[in-house]
């Protein structure tokens, strides 16, 4: 039975022969086909190198849209955005003999930034392994790549993490990323935002999914749901 924890797992990806060569693999033709990616502690889909491409600068890896994308997109959580006037310092610049890491928490150190930082940037160092393209290092900047962290999110993931690695294996058992995935599903099933009157619906699905992970079983959730079934309409008589 398709599990969400799949998604979660594995370390194939489908890569041409350019793509192969980029990544460091030879052999292969114009087509994509599924490729094994071993010993670079890749998880499934958090780690594909496009989706590190995609949150990465275009000279290094960028920790903070990719905490950003793990707690809002995987684990539901609001980030708010930095308070009006605030003034950020400027990171420093690449090549200063400073991991992207040291350069972030140099950056961070203020109370008022770290305040969140303290919760977008954990889940950003855990892949710190893929640089700006999403190839596999262990050093940035002439430093070994650190990817512990410690989550404070108040999420069933909580709690320090020495490796990367061991971030991603519990986001792969978290019931709150598959409520989380339950009410993204729900909401792309109805092509709207889901509003107060899917609270039931959504209360239901995310707990089904939630304690099963069972893909299929999600479908047929969403299918049979009020929110999916039914339509708001305006009161006889109302003024259009």
């Amino acid at each position: 039975t398709p599990n969400i924890q799949s998604l979660f797992s594995g370390q194939s990806y489908f890569l041409n022969d350019k793509l192969r060569a980029f990544y460091g693999l030879a052999g292969g033709g114009p087509t994509l086909d599924a490729v094994e990616l071993p010993n670079e502690g890749r998880r499934g889909i958090l780690t594909h190198p496009g989706l590190m491409l995609l949150l990465g600068r275009p000279n290094a890896s960028n920790p903070i849209a990719r905490g950003l994308f793990v707690q809002r997109n995987v684990r539901g959580n609001e980030i708010p955005p930095p308070p009006q006037g605030v003034v950020i310092p400027p990171l420093a610049p690449p090549g200063a003999g400073l991991s992207t890491r040291a350069r972030l928490e140099q950056h961070t150190t203020e109370p008022l930034c770290a305040a969140c930082h303290d919760h977008i940037d954990p889940p950003g160092f855990a892949l710190e392994s893929f640089d700006a393209v999403g190839r596999f290092r262990t050093v940035d900047s002439g430093q070994p790549v650190n990817t512990s962290g410690n989550m404070t999110s108040q999420n069933d993931v909580d709690g320090p993490f020495a490796t990367g690695g061991e971030l991603l294996d519990r986001l792969a058992q978290s019931g709150d990323v598959k409520r989380c995935f339950a009410k993204h599903y729900l909401s792309f099933a109805v092509s709207r935002e889901l509003a107060d009157e899917d609270v039931c619906s959504l209360s239901r699905v995310a707990d089904d999914f939630g304690k099963s992970g069972d893909l299929k079983q999600l479908i047929v959730s969403v299918a049979t749901s009020d929110a999916f079934r039914l339509r708001a309409t305006e009161a006889p008589g109302a003024q259009p």
